[in-house]
């Protein structure tokens, strides 16, 4: 993970998001916005709520994302 400041979040796919992830904790809701994937392909832009700066994440977060949904969704037997 990386992390850098700048104003221009439409480049890095920030201002449409390929998604948005909240969640509950005893300090209150938490939001993560996902953007694009970097030029190499190896990281997702992203953004926290209130925070100015723009994070690079691993792009395993979308194949841990996928995972979580598809054992969500999958019929039980």
């Amino acid at each position: 993970m990386d992390s850098f400041r700048s104003r221009d979040t439409a480049s890095f796919g920030l201002e449409r998001p390929r998604a948005t992830i909240e969640v509950a904790t005893a300090r209150g809701v938490r939001r993560l916005v996902v953007g694009d994937l970097n030029a190499a392909g190896s990281a997702l832009y992203a953004r926290r709520a209130g925070d100015p700066r723009v994070l690079q994440v691993g792009s395993a977060l979308l194949s841990e994302l996928e995972r979580v949904f598809f054992n969500r969704d999958e019929p039980r037997s």
